[in-house]
This record gives C-alpha cells, structure tokens and sequence, in this order.
C-alpha cells in the first residue's frame, strides 16, 4: 500500500520519524509496517523534508500482512526530535486508486 504524503504550504516542512513507530493500522487491527527493501523514495527512518519547488510529496510504501483485507487505516508516526516523544495518529484514511499517469 502506498501513502502519498503532499505538502500544501509554501513553507518548508520537515517530519521526523522513526522506522519502527511509524506503520498504519487497518480496521481489523492489523499492522502494516514499512520494509526497506519496498521503500525506495520515502522510508521513515530519519525523517521526510518536503520544500516547494523541490520535493513536494514522499511516497511510504507499506506492506501488508498476509491475509489482510482492510479498507479503513490509521496512520501511526512517533517523533522525538525536534518534540519530545510525540505521537501523531492520522485516522480514517481509505484506499483510492492511484490516477492513471500519462506519458
């Protein structure tokens, strides 16, 4: 499962993250974590920094354990710097087709 993270101001945004915190849960209750050998673009290991006119959006790709079949997830990120021990959730995302890309 791949989840677009796109920057909408005109400001630098900067998320610090940790690999082993930052994963989405479904409505079943699995967990989808992130592997380092699917996440070429955007794994959430140090952190994401999206600049406008640079880098936009990241790209997390999640992977699913076997047999899910969740439709309905929420997003887990865990920061301890620049905050101390933050967690975020991020809940009631849904799958959506990726647009068709035309070449």
């Amino acid at each position: 499962l791949d989840l677009t993270i796109e920057s909408k101001t005109t400001r630098d945004m900067k998320i610090l993250c940790m690999l082993p915190e930052t994963f989405l849960r479904d409505d079943q209750g699995n967990v989808w974590t992130q592997r380092i050998e699917d996440n070429r673009e955007g794994l959430c290991a140090r952190g994401l920094e999206l600049s406008p006119g640079e880098k936009e959006r990241i790209v997390l790709t999640f992977t699913a354990p076997p047999g899910t079949t969740g439709s309905e997830f929420a997003l887990q990120m865990h920061e301890k710097s620049p905050r101390r021990d933050a967690v975020f959730t991020i809940d009631g995302l849904k799958l959506e087709r990726a647009a068709s890309v035309a070449h």
